[in-house]
């Protein structure tokens, strides 16, 4: 596994190299940490939007208490959920605003309460049935970005994903030198070019994580007690 271990000290001295504002100062540190961490920001979604696990965390909930319960503060966006009962654990679905009242008949109050379904509103999670049964749920997610603090020593190792290559660091350069440029209202046509490169192959190097192993359709019902899926009603 690649070890990128740059630090932000290094990242701010080769940006200002690349924008040739090494003894400039038209550009203090603290604004050049922004545009590193505006760059790692976009850096985080291309990675994300890949598809890729480049990015992985989670956090436990136990039911049925507090429903709906809070997000953890690093939460940018879900990618499923677990839900553990009675020893067995299984992949549990995220329901649409409109089946929200899936569960307020009778009959499924009396037969379905095994059931549990999952939404991500504003900074909580909730749950369906709104009293569900006992057990543990991991949510799984992606977090938000790294983020420098422009008042930091710059000697924090970078959090760029330790699956990314050394080298695709020159993307945050080459951004924080343009932006810098931009600033002074110098030419950027050069580095914007440079950059779009660095992306370009960036990209592509990041569709395929297991490039020895093909991909497959994913079965939507594996993992999951389709069989109790609510919009069989």
């Amino acid at each position: 596994m690649a070890t990128n271990e740059v630090t932000l000290a290094q990242l701010i001295t080769r940006s200002r190299r690349r924008a040739d504002q090494e003894n400039s100062e038209f550009c203090t540190d603290a604004e050049v940490v922004d545009y590193i961490n505006e760059a790692i920001a976009e850096l985080h979604e291309m990675m994300v939007n890949e598809y890729e696990i480049y990015y992985l965390s989670s956090y436990s909930y136990t039911l049925p208490a507090d429903n709906p319960k809070e997000l953890p503060t690093s939460f940018w966006k879900a990618l499923g959920c677990d839900f553990a009962s009675g020893g067995v654990t299984r992949r549990i679905r995220r329901y649409m605003f409109q089946e929200r009242n899936a569960y307020e008949s009778p009959m499924l109050k009396q037969g379905y309460m095994a059931n549990v379904f999952f939404i991500i509103e504003g900074n909580n999670i909730r749950f369906i049935p709104e009293s569900p049964p006992g057990g543990t749920v991991t949510l799984w997610y992606i977090p938000e970005p790294q983020k420098f603090d422009p008042d930091s020593t710059g000697d924090e190792l970078t959090a760029i994903d330790k699956a990314l290559a050394n080298g695709f660091e020159r993307f945050l350069v080459l951004d924080a030198a343009i932006k810098m440029l931009q600033k002074e209202e110098s030419d950027t046509q050069i580095l914007v070019a440079e950059r779009e490169g660095v992306r370009h192959r960036l990209m592509l190097a990041a569709k395929d994580r297991t490039p020895g192993e093909s991909r497959a359709i994913a079965d939507v019902k594996v993992g999951t007690g389709v069989r109790d899926y609510i919009n069989w009603i």
